[in-house]
């Protein structure tokens, strides 16, 4: 490894590691104030990546806060499991709808549904993601880091609007890993599909 690169992650993990830790929780949680709940009640939530992880405590903490609550990811099995645990109550207001959403196909198939369905969401969560060390391709020929994590995201927040759908005073959240720190977004490292210039 060269000094450089040596240098380089030392001065990443120096800057950002206590930020990713219950050291940094517990600074920002000073600044926070009350601890009054939670009430979205009225609100109509779509969580992606919903079946594990963050995608599945957003659903949970959105539902017991009285938020109706679409939850999407590609495994319908997983998306029951990971509501399994909540009270009947709160797994009442979750909707599950599984789709695969590395692709395009997957997303107009969700947007299409909702549409159908009359339904207005007022909190878009583009919370699916993931990365690969190894290169593979979605069945669209698109990579599927790239299309999961960037690409989908567009498509999906995109069609919302463009079908009504996505109300016009929605919030959108989009997650990205705290990793992505560390590396600059520029386009030609974006949908790489020669494995011998793939980098995970």
């Amino acid at each position: 490894m060269k000094t450089r690169d040596l240098a380089k992650i030392v001065n990443f993990y120096a800057r950002f590691m206590p930020t990713y830790t219950k050291t940094g929780y517990l600074a920002r949680r000073l600044t926070w104030g009350s601890d009054k709940p939670l009430d979205f009640t009225g609100q109509t939530w779509l969580v992606t990546g919903a079946s594990a992880g963050l995608g599945q405590a957003m659903v949970k903490a959105a539902a017991e806060a009285g938020a109706e609550v679409i939850a999407a990811a590609r495994s319908m099995q997983r998306l029951e499991g990971s509501v399994a645990d909540l009270k009947p109550e709160v797994r009442q207001r979750v909707r599950l709808i599984a789709h695969d959403l590395s692709l395009k196909s997957g997303n107009q198939a969700l947007v299409d549904e909702l549409a159908r369905d009359g339904t207005k969401i007022d909190v878009l969560q583009n919370n699916v993601g993931l990365l690969l060390r190894d290169m593979q391709l979605t069945a669209e020929g698109k990579e599927v880091s790239f299309a999961t994590n960037v690409l989908m995201h567009y498509l999906l927040t995109e069609g919302l609007i463009a079908n009504g759908t996505l109300k016009n005073d929605a919030t959108i959240v989009n997650m990205t890993s705290g990793g992505m720190y560390n590396a600059p977004l520029g386009y030609r490292k974006l949908n790489v599909t020669d494995p011998e210039k793939y980098s995970g």
